[in-house]
């Protein structure tokens, strides 16, 4: 790996590695040619029936004019879709500028960490001060060089290999005195999309990020006025076209489903009120307030989906006192998640650390290898217990799992 010692303090420089990278290289830029002429397509179309419409001209020669429902009904599908071709070709373009034309420069000087990313001509920089940091370490995701301060995590390089990243990682808590470990006096950190708020009545409350709900609500209203505006052009023309109001009524409704998203994004969100060995989920909307659920304990499960995806899962544990629905107690009204993600268990342990110190409500993770087999074992004891065939079962079981590969 790279570093030298200059003038400007410690510098480490991690660079795409591998012949590997050269085969994807190539594949996204055979892509990227189907991407410019499938992009130049939609846009002209756009263009071409956007004339049309405006002065009455047929769009192709020895054509009619368009008529205005069923070339909005077009124009719609074709905005959507451009929106996510467009959207997956700047993702691809950004893979490809990365895979080939990127460095990560990382600079240490008086205590302090200079980050410069550079994908392409594209520059970002970062400056993070000693008393901020927490620690060094490679993500469970990806195995990326990340930096995790006292607000959060950053991304630091997911450049060069696996060894070179993890030489850079001991470099930096070397050089700028930090701990391998997180000292387990302090909280641990929030991951990203949750922030801890004062509710209007005073009280501590987990919640989802509001500046990203914000974002969002802001992108639903745009798109709902946009639907709005087609939804009235095409009323319009209904005296003229049997088809023209069945049509807007499906576009309102579909705007009016997106608006009442957008309310809810602004005015309403679910919170997680922290309280003194319990944590309570509310739902505030405006003025009003209704709690749903009380936990007393955490749970991190693991548990894998049709394609064999592991998927990590944070839950709130309930005591169900009482049976419910009929008299029978779901997993649902015992227990309700908090958050999910596959394949890296890092933020739902994070996330459930954090509120375990916050509030003392014990936390148990079942997703770890040893907790898995501690319940294997119990399970396999519970079976011999049962019986002859259970005694069988439990046998036939246990050679399957020592015959698994770990």
């Amino acid at each position: 790996m790279p570093s030298t010692r200059t003038i400007h303090g410690l510098e480490i420089r991690l660079r795409p590695r591998g012949a590997g990278r050269l085969f994807s290289a190539a594949f996204l830029a055979f892509w990227l040619c189907g991407w410019a002429a499938g992009e130049t397509f939609a846009i002209w179309a756009l263009v071409k029936g956007a004339i049309a419409l405006l002065t009455g001209t047929p769009a192709e020669p020895g054509s009619g004019p368009p008529e205005v429902v069923p070339a909005l009904g077009v124009a719609l599908f074709l905005i959507v879709w451009l929106a996510f071709w467009t959207f997956g070709g700047i993702m691809a373009m950004r893979e490809l500028l990365r895979l080939t034309w990127a460095e990560d420069l990382l600079i240490v000087h008086g205590g302090q960490l200079r980050v410069r990313q550079s994908t392409g001509p594209f520059r970002k920089t970062h400056e993070f001060g000693r008393e901020g940091m927490r620690r060094f370490g490679l993500s469970h995701r990806r195995d990326v060089l990340t930096l995790w301060t006292t607000t959060g995590s950053l991304e630091l390089s997911s450049l060069g290999t696996l060894e070179e990243r993890r030489e850079a990682a001991d470099l930096l808590r070397s050089e700028l005195g930090v701990a391998e470990a997180m000292d387990e006096a302090e909280l641990p950190i929030l991951p990203d999309g949750w922030e801890e708020t004062l509710t209007p009545e005073g009280e501590r409350a987990l919640v989802p990020s509001t500046k990203r709900r914000a974002m969002q609500a802001r992108v639903a209203s745009v798109i709902t006025l946009m639907l709005l505006g087609i939804a009235v052009v095409i009323a319009r023309e209904s005296p003229a076209s049997a088809q023209a109001l069945p049509f807007a009524i499906v576009v309102f409704t579909v705007a009016a489903l997106i608006a009442w998203g957008a309310v809810w994004l602004a005015r309403g969100r679910m919170e997680w009120v922290i309280g003194s060995g319990r944590i309570t989920l509310r739902r505030r909307f405006g003025g009003s307030l209704k709690a749903l659920f009380e936990a007393r304990a955490l749970e991190i499960s693991v548990s894998k989906d049709g394609d064999g995806d592991e998927w990590f899962q944070l839950d709130a544990v309930g005591k169900a006192e009482e049976p419910t629905r009929a008299g029978v107690v779901t997993a649902q009204d015992t227990r309700r998640k908090i958050l999910s993600t596959m394949h890296d268990p890092e933020d739902p342990r994070r996330l459930g650390a954090w509120l375990a110190r916050a509030t003392g409500v014990p936390l148990g993770d079942r997703s770890t290898a040893e907790r898995s087999q501690a319940d294997v074992a119990a399970m396999l004891a519970q079976l011999e217990q049962s019986g002859r065939l259970g005694k069988w079962l439990a046998g036939w079981a246990g050679r399957a799992v020592e015959r698994k590969p770990q």
